[in-house]
């Protein structure tokens, strides 16, 4: 065997587990979409396989899952609405990923970025509610349009000194976020003001910071007509 097609095993809703052959080099799209039972799934180690395929995992009942380091794209809802998935190790090798890959994963607590990564996509973490902490790579250079929405037990978040660009509603209903700091870019980070909104706690003194001094960040300024935060 050395590739599955697309929508192969979608909708198996009692498939338990399931162990891909080595040989495999690749799976198509939606290969285990709405597999509501399937709790491990072992991708092949194979050099070939540099892919996950859009909406692999969809809606899945996944625990767990290992990545292996083959893979350098992850494409776009890959993980998707996998409610049970707790912790996820996302290797060095992958270097591009796409939106929504981990939305709506309820139960995840743990999840380890790429070093190389350039961008946090849009609605790549939306709705992760148990998601504690967040280690963004030193290599980000933005992060985009809900990525971290309602992201409900998040505490603090470090912005690395590459990002010049936060999305709107990058952190929208962040309930618990006490502590935002942003590097000190002088003026060219750019952050639109929902990106912050209904995160109660950041309103207060101390909340959204910038640079070493931890100084308050200033007020927002009109860029098309939105109001954005410059760092």
């Amino acid at each position: 065997l050395e590739s599955i097609g697309k929508g192969a095993f979608a909708q198996c809703s009692r498939l338990g587990s399931l162990k891909i052959p080595d040989y495999v080099d690749t799976i198509g799209s939606e290969a285990f979409q709405m597999c509501g039972s399937l709790a491990t799934l072992s991708l092949p180690q194979n050099a070939k396989f540099v892919k996950i395929a859009k909406g692999l995992c969809e809606c899945s009942g996944l625990t767990s899952i290992l990545i292996p380091n083959t893979v350098t794209e992850i494409e776009e809802c890959a993980f998707w609405l996998c409610d049970r998935l707790t912790s996820v190790v996302v290797p060095d090798t992958v270097t591009q990923m796409a939106d929504g890959i981990f939305a709506d994963c309820y139960s995840m607590v743990e999840l380890t970025l790429p070093k190389g990564l350039k961008t946090v996509h849009n609605e790549m973490m939306r709705d992760c509610r148990a998601l504690t902490s967040i280690t963004i790579p030193e290599s980000v250079e933005h992060i985009g349009d809900r990525a971290f929405e309602d992201c409900k037990s998040l505490k603090a978040v470090t912005i690395p000194a590459a990002c010049a660009s936060i999305g709107s509603w990058a952190f929208a209903g962040c309930d618990a976020l006490e502590i935002l700091h942003l590097p000190d870019l002088q003026g060219k980070g750019r952050m639109y003001k929902s990106a912050t909104y209904r995160c109660p706690l950041l309103q207060r003194e101390g909340g959204i910071v910038v640079g070493a001094d931890r100084r308050p960040i200033g007020a927002p300024i009109y860029v098309k007509g939105r109001e954005v935060f410059v760092y």
